[in-house]
């Protein structure tokens, strides 16, 4: 049977009539900062730390046993200093918060249920929370011990003397950057390339241990502790975590925010050494290292541990910096408490305005749109970086983050609408404010009229340099991409057999004219004319193997360069003639590429002599015209680099054949598209290096942009499916 409404307004507030008392074992120290009282709880049975305010700590404070909440409630609202700031929606959410976290006691048979219902949302969301293929943690050890050994010998590190040191390590690192700036650009471009990527893994995990034990041993320095450590997977890629929530506890609000900072202050510090030494070393090794740490130290620290949008260091850093308490728990509450109400769900709102409620309220908001565009980066990158178990990922981890919380919160919007709390105007308000906005979308907001399509730089009219006799390659005078003059020798080959034949022959053709003058003395007419007719096809057969012999030394068919890829590796191989040794273009003749996608088609059917926007790194877009469109489509790219498997941006699969020895012929674009040619003159050539990759801008049809999402976002699914479901083929 159904509950009726005042047996579901007595569940909703048995709350109410609880009598709990805190545990014994808790310890409470006060903390003032700033004109402000704050209270730090100490659980040390299981080493945690809670920080409160004033206000909070005032209603747990008289939880003895005996009162029922709604009592202490009552109490506080007698106090003329604190009753107007304290609401029963703050003393529920207080209530539930002490229980979920065990942090208080209870005798009463009735309230059974609710704490086992407690315990169970602690444990399901620690469940979850594992269960998240994107991110998870993994307890290692306890590094306490460990670290109250090290701290009397690195402690000093913290200290101000060594913080001087550090600015200037800083600033010398700055001015040698700034002096190496096109180095700088130079080195970052390759830094992929030929395997580097296992350093940037080695760095990333040493930098992510030491920012840790950093973390460490600042806690240790004040007295601290650090009870765990271990490894957060974030997308499959480990990031290093320990626990120095003991320095909640710290009086000092400086010594607090240092703890925050160590991790980041010791990994700047070793990306200012390493550019230091990456500027003077001439070891390529050492270099590429060198360049790595700094990348790794510099950048991570920027974008992931400096961010205050994160509850990393820079968020802990800004909560001490501006005296509000759990800043990050209170953001998240506003939020949806603001969220709730949009919706016509019972919430409670701050009353007044002052410069905690705004900074809680915009700090709510961008760590809000922060969540969502993290989660969605995430599954995209779990879907592009991980391809078919990427994908299995995503949809995990989509109903971790968004599906199930739209469930509960449908369920609430449900449960409130069932007990007669849901304001029906505010809920129809805002759903028809949606409505109206989506309606919009897709029939009056047009969609940006400019799209791209990526493009590459490549020669014209290449010319294919095959061996014109069989041989083995024993010379080569020539190195990939080196420019040469017409007639000048490139590949010498090698062939025993012609060169012995050659001689045979030549021998023969001498005994031939010695035969002949023979019997031209001796005037034997018939014989001399028989001789002559064998020296005849002697020269002939001469003549041609002579030719062939011109083929072992292969010559530049004009100035240009040259492209021969794994050239040391063909040293010594066996070639037949017809083939291919080496790719010739004038570097004055080049083309543009560009690959069109097929719903991009209809702005470039008719595209020859249609005028698009070229860019190119580094260089300034400019205006060009498209000279022809190819109108077959093909799922064979026009340039390997422009697909993901080599750098670029087009989505394809990989063909598991090892005789395919072009890149372009192991590769299989998801769909199919279409190639347009841009010609450069001779000037424009000059400008642009051949594989250099760009973007082509062109206007597109009128549409409107809920379409133009809805119909994005369909091709990208159905690219991430085809990609998950398509094996390699053999």
């Amino acid at each position: 049977m159904n509950p009726t409404m005042s047996e579901m307004q007595s569940q909703d507030d048995a709350w109410k009539k609880l009598r709990l008392t805190l545990r014994s074992d808790l310890r409470f120290e006060i903390r003032r900062s700033g004109g402000q009282i704050n209270y730090v709880i100490e659980d040390s049975a299981r080493r945690k730390f809670f920080q409160i305010g004033a206000l909070e700590f005032e209603f747990i404070q008289r939880l003895d046993g005996r009162a029922t909440v709604a009592d202490v409630v009552t109490e506080i609202h007698s106090d003329h200093k604190t009753g107007n700031e304290f609401t029963e929606d703050s003393a529920k959410k207080i209530v539930q918060w002490l229980m979920q976290l065990n942090l208080v006691q209870t005798d009463c048979v009735a309230t059974s249920d609710r704490i086992i219902k407690a315990k169970r949302l602690q444990r399901d969301q620690r469940m979850l929370a594992f269960v998240n293929p994107l991110m998870f943690r993994v307890k290692l050890f306890n590094p306490d011990r460990w670290l109250t050994k090290i701290e009397p010998l690195f402690g000093w590190i913290f200290s101000r003397w060594a913080f001087v040191g550090w600015l200037i390590v800083c600033l010398i690192a700055l001015v040698q950057m700034c002096q190496n700036l096109d180095r700088l650009a130079s080195a970052s471009s390759g830094v992929l390339a030929n395997g580097r990527w296992i350093w940037l893994i080695v760095c990333w995990v040493a930098l992510k241990v030491i920012h840790e034990f950093g973390h460490g041993l600042a806690c240790k320095k004040y007295g601290g502790e650090a009870p765990e450590t271990g490894v957060l997977m974030l997308l499959l890629t480990p990031m290093a975590y320990i626990d120095v929530s003991s320095s909640w506890k710290f009086a000092s609000r400086q010594r607090r925010m240092i703890v925050s900072a160590a991790g980041m202050y010791v990994e700047i510090f070793i990306a200012a050494i390493a550019m230091i030494w990456w500027c003077h070393t001439e070891s390529k090794l050492v270099a590429d290292v060198c360049f790595n740490l700094f990348l790794m130290a510099s950048m991570t620290t920027v974008l992931f541990n400096a961010n205050p949008l994160m509850r990393f260091d820079g968020y802990y850093m800004l909560s001490d910096a501006i005296g509000i308490v759990n800043l990050y728990t209170r953001a998240q509450q506003d939020t949806s408490s603001r969220i709730r109400y949009l919706f016509g769900l019972p919430c409670e709102l701050a009353r007044r305005w002052n410069r905690t409620t705004t900074t809680i309220f915009v700090y709510g908001i961008f760590a809000f749109l922060w969540r969502i565009s993290i989660g969605l980066g995430l599954i995209l990158a779990a879907t592009t970086l991980l391809h078919g178990f990427g994908l299995l990922f995503a949809m995990i981890g989509a109903m971790l983050w968004l599906l199930l919380p739209i469930y509960k919160f449908v369920m609430q919007i449900v449960t409130a609408r069932a007990q007669s709390k849901l304001n029906r105007r505010r809920f129809s308000g805002t759903v028809g404010f949606l409505l109206v906005t989506g309606f919009a979308l897709f029939t009056f907001v047009q969609a940006p009229a400019i799209k791209s399509a990526p493009a590459i730089v490549q020669f014209k009219d290449e010319q294919i340099i095959r061996s014109t006799t069989n041989g083995f390659l024993s010379k080569i005078h020539v190195l990939n991409g080196q420019y040469v003059r017409r007639g000048q020798l490139l590949f010498e080959l090698e062939n025993r057999e012609l060169q012995m034949e050659i001689a045979r022959v030549k021998t023969d053709l001498e005994k031939s004219k010695i035969q002949s003058r023979i019997f031209r003395k001796k005037s034997e007419l018939a014989s001399f004319q028989a001789e002559q007719k064998k020296i005849s096809s002697l020269e002939t057969h001469l003549a041609e193997k002579l030719d062939e012999a011109s083929g072992l030394r292969i010559l530049a068919p004009f100035d240009g360069i040259v492209f021969a890829r794994g050239l040391e590796n063909r040293l010594g191989v066996y070639l037949e003639r017809g083939d291919e040794i080496a790719i010739a273009a004038q570097s004055s003749n080049k083309e543009i590429k560009v690959s069109v996608d097929q719903s991009d088609w209809n702005s470039f059917e008719n595209g020859i002599g249609k005028e698009v926007k070229l860019g190119f790194p580094g260089k300034s877009i400019f205006a060009t015209t498209i000279d022809r469109v190819d109108p077959r489509a093909s799922d064979r790219p026009v340039d390997p680099s422009l697909t993901v498997a080599y750098g670029g941006t087009i989505p394809v699969h990989k063909i598991n054949d090892g005789n395919k020895s072009d890149a372009s012929e192991s590769v299989v674009m998801l769909s199919q598209r279409f190639t347009a040619t841009i010609n450069l003159d001779s000037e424009q050539s000059k400008r642009f290096q051949a594989g250099q990759r760009g973007i082509v801008y062109f206007r597109t049809p009128r549409q409107t942009l809920g379409s133009y999402l809805l119909l994005a976002s369909q091709k990208w699914l159905r690219n991430k499916l085809k990609s998950a479901t398509t094996t390699p083929s053999s």
